[in-house]
């Protein structure tokens, strides 16, 4: 998919928000800044989104300063820097993302370029924290928006039911269409029992 004007207002909007660090005793941390979606270049509206909780904290890896680099850019006016922020998930992903959520993205039997892969909350915070109201105010002031956006067919969202359920909810209601599924957090420690069950049973939803 290739960068629309519409999509590079979008991601300015977001870019520069700190809503959450002004009115929640919160730390930013990993990449500074609040992290538009990434549409793989495979995705087409009424494809797959998958969506974590928040961005990890993690500064590691080539994978994180591409895209750390690229924000930046971004956020100091080069709209061309958004179509590097896009490109590193293809990239860098295959080595250096997180192995368990790289194993449950194959496990699932999706391909990283045609996915769209966002969160909940937009924002990295010190030790990983998400309290209620972060994920609360950041759905209401920018994921919904951008959701409805790109228009997935298919929404996957990984986390506990008490944390991402009502966010579930709130997709569903966003986009009527939409089939939506929770699945556990890919860093869950439920054991491979569970992780294998749980895969099983979004891969049938998904038709994989």
């Amino acid at each position: 998919m290739q960068v629309a004007a519409s999509d590079t207002a979008l991601a300015r909007s977001v870019i520069g928000c700190n809503a959450c660090f002004e009115s929640l005793p919160l730390q930013r941390a990993g990449i500074s800044l609040s992290q538009p979606f990434t549409v793989g270049k495979r995705y087409k509206r009424g494809g797959i989104a998958l969506f974590g909780i928040n961005p990890g904290a993690g500064t590691e890896g080539a994978y994180k300063e591409t895209r750390r680099v690229a924000l930046d850019q971004f956020a100091a006016g080069d709209d061309v820097a958004l179509t590097k922020y896009w490109e590193s998930l293809a990239q860098d992903a295959q080595n250096l993302w997180n192995k368990k959520y790289l194993a449950r993205v194959r496990s699932l039997g999706l391909q990283i370029e045609s996915l769209l892969i966002g969160n909940i909350a937009l924002c990295a915070t010190a030790s990983n924290r998400y309290p209620k109201a972060m994920l609360r105010n950041c759905w209401s002031r920018h994921t919904e928006g951008f959701l409805k956006h790109y228009a997935p067919g298919v929404l996957v969202i990984m986390g506990a039911e008490g944390t991402v359920g009502e966010f579930l909810r709130a997709a569903r209601v966003a986009l009527p269409s939409l089939r939506a599924v929770r699945i556990a957090h890919y860093a869950h420690r439920e054991g491979v029992a569970h992780e294998q069950a749980e895969c099983a049973r979004v891969r049938k939803l998904l038709g994989a």
